[in-house]
């Protein structure tokens, strides 16, 4: 890991291209008190995108990005900085712009206060990547599972960690798509799958 020494040439890489820089210079690389610098001096909103990106970033100069950004990309990197305080997490949860809001969705460090107002959220894609998201909690699983939407419902099956009871309530769901992604999907216990294959109705036993 190569330290960044020079201000300049990060300031020059960061104006160039903020994503690139984030990609180059990745956590430990660039020093605390240099990033300061650009959040004290350089209000540029690439130095912005950059700032809020970068998971070395205090999270005091990220509160202070939150407050005076006016910038989505630099909102959307914020969403998903593990530095970022979980108070702004739920705000940024209720922001008008839906990418915001499915970044925070995704977020490991999401909270259940935010996930719960991420449960009601009306597009059904940010949803989606809530339940795709491992950090969420058994409750928020179980409330997701009741989802009027059964892609929504289904995705809580790409989770890492998908509570077993959640799963099984999913290989009874309502709609035939979900409930056999449930029981094709390989982590279903093995009492759970000789239940099933005990079952009356023919797509459960197969």
């Amino acid at each position: 890991m190569a330290i960044v020494t020079d201000k300049a040439e990060l300031l020059k890489e960061v104006m160039a291209d903020p994503e690139h820089a984030l990609r180059v210079f990745r956590g430990g690389d660039v020093p605390v008190q240099m990033l300061r610098d650009l959040a004290a001096h350089h209000q540029y909103v690439n130095v912005q995108i950059f700032l809020a990106g970068c998971q070395d970033t205090p999270s005091r100069i990220l509160e202070e990005l939150f407050a005076s950004t006016q910038s989505l990309e630099a909102l959307t990197h914020l969403a998903d900085n593990p530095r970022t305080p979980k108070t702004i997490l739920q705000q940024l949860a209720k922001h008008d712009d839906p990418e915001v809001r499915r970044a925070v969705a995704a977020s490991h460090g999401i909270s259940p206060q935010t996930a719960l107002i991420l449960c009601d959220d009306p597009r059904p894609e940010i949803r989606v990547a809530l339940a795709e998201n491992s950090a969420i909690s058994p409750r928020i699983q179980i409330r997701l599972s009741e989802d009027p939407v059964p892609f929504v419902r289904a995705s809580l099956l790409k989770s890492s960690r998908l509570d077993e009871e959640v799963q099984q309530a999913l290989a009874d769901d309502r709609d035939f798509t979900v409930q056999a992604r449930a029981i094709l999907a390989p982590k279903l216990a093995p009492a759970e799958l000789l239940k099933l294959a005990d079952a009356d109705e023919h797509l459960q036993q197969r």
